[in-house]
């Protein structure tokens, strides 16, 4: 949201920072509710929540697509995701993510939300377990407020052992974008060759299921458009680009805490 209405009441200056752009997104929160709505007429509404009403775009030292701009208009991003604080985002906290704050007629449901190939389900009915997903347990933040991200373990080209740290499903980007040690890295900087083989898979290193794998340059609708590769020691993690998308549904639970997965049928993903 860019601007900020002099009619809604300002919680405080606010700041955001997306570091696959590099964008710093500068401004106010401010609180007001929010409505989305479905391409088909569906639509939801939240409860009083804070939104950043952008008045400055700012850019980190080596953004990859930036533009910095004292005067921005036309700026809409809805984030929905969790555990991000650690990640130059301490202010993305729950209160703001409007797939958990909806003003519910039926509170059946629970708080929690998953991505389909037809849009999003918000609220998680029991019948959801009728074709289980691929779960794994999530932890809590140190501040107890929100889960941690979900785990993973990624191998390059087979090689054990695999590197483990976490993992983030982005609807907002088409590559790929990888933190991995020397050692699984096998000699590749900035991105890999084509035909490297790239696996994932959901959990820790004590326990994992296979999530799914590609070669780089295969054309597979599940395969990122690209790869930026950043070697070092200090993290393991994996942005998967929503392409993984194309052949996954994606469920959080942010009652029980719970991040799964579960393949999507041949004909869903024809829809």
């Amino acid at each position: 949201m860019s601007r900020t209405s002099t009619n809604l009441p300002v919680i405080g200056d606010g700041r955001l920072t997306y570091t696959s752009s590099g964008r710093i997104m500068l401004g106010r929160w401010v609180r007001t509710r929010v409505s989305l709505v479905g391409q088909e007429g569906g639509y939801v509404k939240t409860d009083p929540l804070p939104v950043l009403a952008v008045t400055e775009v700012q850019c980190l030292a080596h953004a990859r697509d930036c533009t910095p701009n004292k005067s921005p208009r036309g700026i809409a991003m809805v984030g929905v995701g969790f555990g991000r604080e650690g990640d130059a985002q301490s202010q993305s906290t729950p209160d703001k993510n409007p797939l958990l704050n909806i003003t519910w007629r039926d509170r059946a449901f629970r708080p929690g939300y998953i991505l389909t190939a037809k849009g999003i389900r918000i609220g998680l009915a029991p019948s959801d377990s009728a074709r289980p997903f691929q779960r794994v347990k999530l932890q809590r933040n140190a501040k107890g407020d929100d889960w941690q991200g979900a785990p993973a373990c990624i191998s390059i080209n087979r090689k054990s052992p695999a590197a483990c740290g976490g993992i983030l499903v982005d609807s907002g980007v088409q590559d790929m974008f990888m933190t991995i040690p020397a050692a699984q890295a096998g000699g590749a900087t900035g991105t890999f060759p084509d035909g490297t083989d790239i696996s994932i898979d959901l959990g820790t290193a004590n326990e994992t299921a296979d999530l799914y794998s590609f070669a780089t340059g295969s054309g597979s609708d599940i395969a990122p458009r690209k790869i930026y590769l950043r070697v070092s020691s200090d993290r393991v993690f994996v942005n998967t680009s929503v392409r993984l998308l194309n052949r996954y549904d994606v469920l959080y639970d942010a009652d029980g805490g719970y991040f799964g997965v579960r393949p999507r049928p041949a004909q869903a993903n024809e829809d």
